[in-house]
């Protein structure tokens, strides 16, 4: 039996019994509260214990569901109307309409819908005493019925079906839409007015709204328009909101349109000004089912996600208000909202409601962390607690009490502050194989208002393996600069003594270079002797050895040193080439010459370098020349080091046909000392550069550069 009319309490109150049978939707079933409690606690809620039935929680005592407890053949209620402050239309899906006495909180009336279609539209005209509905209206205890005219034009009853968005414009006409157009009904002559498809307007429509200014606007498939001079005109605006489904408009007291679209949200129209308001602005969705402006010039919003309350500041910036089933509705799908007399009604699938708004709640009461599970096993909860590099696979289980939201608490959480929110409505939480560190695990609540609790949290530090703690890095760190600095040093030692056996390695080959030019010198010298003493020219030859043997003992003390100063450099020469010019009865003559500022003495460079080009360009050179020959060497600074120029103006140097250096030759003394230049390159010396003169056999120019020392070594 139900409740409301079977339920005796203790002190016989029948209307607060039927309030708490609708509110709280005690079962339907015979029996007897031997005795009940009601304690307000915050906010407005209301318990009820019992010794039978146990305990009943109302979430606002002003929130009244009338649904099938109450008497209606289902919950889906989808329309509504108002006779007076006392009495109410409610339509079902199931086409069946419900008279309700508010005032005695029963069903008066039933009435079934003749044309067993949905209630998508009821509507009261209070002049006539008729409830529409579709397109038939119940007067006088029967269902009466317009006439329209058929396909071929006679005259039936009009059995139009699906009607809906009903009004009654300022002539008295009463307006309608459904899948095939709109149609407007003459009320005092029971007759259809304007039928779309004699228009070429057969098109689904699915809003419909006539202005203050008595202009009719048209929702469709294709957008917003304007009725006018029967046909339907586009605003022109390029908003795609405007070229959208239309599902429902309304009027602000500003005279702003508003219009519901499916998918774009809530637009607020009015000349220029056009706001869009979206579930970025907080509605419960883009995807509207209607919109309703009360008496207070609020607007509602439903969706099928829940009820939304839109205000505009000043500006036209709205706020808005969501309710849902955390709010006490008996279900989030919204289809009609209408307001009477400053009282809201809303058909949702779950009944007709009674809407009562309660205060905004800005408190939300924190989870709390119920329990840890570390490697799947339950750890307890400690401050500041510590977990091995092994136990790095979390699950955090948490729980906010807050009976309002019926369980459907929404959730916000995050590890460490730098990072994003999670939003869940789960109450488990995994982390799987997070790396060591330190760590602030923090969750939030959120209330049926949307305002967020405070920070429920928990900090935990995952410890990292030895081998990847300070000390352990720290101490592989110095091994590893300790092998990397003896290793360079192992390094740096190698190439000290590799670089000491290719010096010695150099000098050796110098030495051994030096030690081939010298024989050769001293067997010119001593082939020049015996030519005077053949000759039995016994002061010239006397002469010759004692200038031979100032060249040999100057030789011999280059070879000890390894380094001659230029002065020495000057004198061997001189004397070289004092012995050769003797030798060749004075056929040619020979000059020194050095630049002006070059210290003699300070520059100094390896012995017998120039002396080989110098013996080469007499014996070679000018030997065979017939007239006389002239040899001369200068010396000069350039690039850094001693430039040294053999001039002589004998038969001249040209390398033949075949590769080899004709009608000159190239001396074995010549070639080694290249070879001991190029040895020298090591150390910055260049090798040398030879080239002929102009002319058949005009001679040769042999250009030296020598890197030098100052001072002796």
């Amino acid at each position: 039996m139900d409740v409301s009319r079977k339920c005796e309490v203790g002190n016989r109150n029948t209307a607060l019994n039927r309030r708490l049978t609708l509110i709280f939707r005690l079962p339907i079933s015979d029996f007897r509260l031997h005795r009940w409690t009601v304690q307000s606690l915050v906010k407005g809620s209301l318990w009820v214990t019992t010794l039978e039935e146990g305990v009943f929680y109302c979430h606002d005592f002003e929130f009244l569901t009338y649904d099938s407890r109450f008497g209606f053949s289902e919950d889906l209620v989808n329309a509504v109307a108002f006779k007076n402050n006392e009495e109410l239309f409610a339509g079902c899906g199931n086409g069946d309409i419900f008279q309700v006495s508010l005032e005695k909180g029963q069903i008066t009336n039933l009435m079934v819908n003749p044309n067993e279609y949905n209630n998508r539209e009821l509507l009261y005209h209070p002049e006539a005493n008729a409830l529409w509905s579709n397109a038939v209206y119940w007067k006088n205890g029967r269902w009466r019925f317009v006439e329209g005219r058929n396909a071929i034009g006679e005259i039936v009853k009009f059995y139009s079906s699906k009607l809906e968005k009903l009004h009654i414009n300022s002539f008295g006409e009463l307006l309608g839409c459904n899948y095939s157009g709109f149609w407007v009904i003459d009320i005092q002559a029971d007759s259809v007015k304007f039928n779309p498809k004699g228009h070429n307007l057969h098109e689904r429509t699915f809003a419909l709204h006539t202005d203050r200014q008595q202009r009719l606007w048209v929702g469709n498939a294709r957008g917003l328009f304007e009725f006018k001079d029967s046909t339907l005109v586009s605003p022109g605006i390029a908003h795609p909101a405007f070229h959208n489904r239309v599902e429902d408009i309304d009027e602000l007291p500003d005279g702003a349109l508003v219009f519901g679209t499916k998918g774009w949200g809530v637009i607020r129209w009015k000349g220029e000004d056009i706001l869009q308001a979206t579930t970025d602005d907080g509605l419960t969705a883009n995807m509207i089912e209607d919109v309703h402006v009360d008496e207070n010039g609020i607007l509602w919003v439903g969706t099928l996600n829940g009820l939304n309350k839109v205000t505009f500041d000043s500006v036209g910036r709205p706020t808005v208000r969501r309710f849902t089933v955390a709010n006490g509705l008996p279900s989030n799908e919204i289809y009609k909202v209408k307001s009477y007399a400053g009282q809201v009604w809303l058909c949702t699938a779950g009944g007709l409601v009674r809407f009562h708004e309660s205060e905004v709640d800005t408190e939300a009461p924190a989870p709390r962390i119920q329990y840890l599970k570390v490697n799947g096993e339950n750890i307890l909860l400690a401050a500041g607690q510590e977990l091995n590099h092994q136990q790095n696979s979390l699950e955090f289980h948490f729980l906010a009490i807050n009976y309002r939201q019926n369980g459907r608490i929404p959730y916000r959480y995050r590890l460490n502050e730098a990072a994003d929110w999670q939003y869940t409505e789960n109450l488990t939480v995994n982390y799987p194989q997070l790396p060591p560190g330190d760590y602030h695990f923090e969750v939030q609540a959120q209330n049926q208002d949307g305002y967020w609790s405070p920070s429920t949290t928990h900090a935990f530090t995952i410890l990292p393996p030895w081998w990847q703690t300070w000390w352990a890095r720290s101490l592989a760190g110095g091994l590893l600069l300790s092998g990397l600095f003896y290793y360079q040093r192992q390094s740096v030692a190698r190439v000290k003594r590799e670089a000491a056996i290719q010096q010695q390695v150099t000098e050796l080959e110098r030495a051994a270079l030096q030690a081939q030019m010298n024989p050769h010198f001293i067997f010119n010298c001593l082939n020049s002797i015996q030519n005077f003493i053949l000759q039995n020219d016994r002061k010239r030859a006397v002469e010759y050895l004692s200038r031979f043997a100032q060249l040999v003992r100057h030789n011999l003390n280059a070879s000890v040193q390894g380094k001659v100063s230029l002065a020495e450099e000057l004198r061997l020469l001189d004397n070289y080439l004092a012995l050769e010019q003797e030798r060749f009865e004075h056929r040619f003559e020979y000059s020194l010459e050095v630049e002006e500022g070059l210290d003699q003495e300070a520059i100094a460079f390896p012995p017998m370098l120039i002396q080989p080009y110098v013996e080469n360009a007499v014996i070679h050179g000018l030997a065979k020349k017939e007239g006389k020959g002239k040899v001369t060497v200068h010396f000069q600074q350039a690039d850094g080091g001693l430039a040294v120029t053999i001039r002589d103006n004998g038969v001249g140097y040209r390398p033949g046909a075949d590769g080899e250096h004709s009608p000159r030759h190239r001396s074995v003394g010549m070639t080694v000392t290249q070879k001991r230049l190029e040895l020298l390159g090591s150390k910055g010396e260049e090798v040398v550069r030879i080239s002929a003169l102009e002319g058949e056999e005009s001679g040769t120019e042999v250009r030296i550069l020598i890197g030098i020392n100052t001072g002796r070594t």
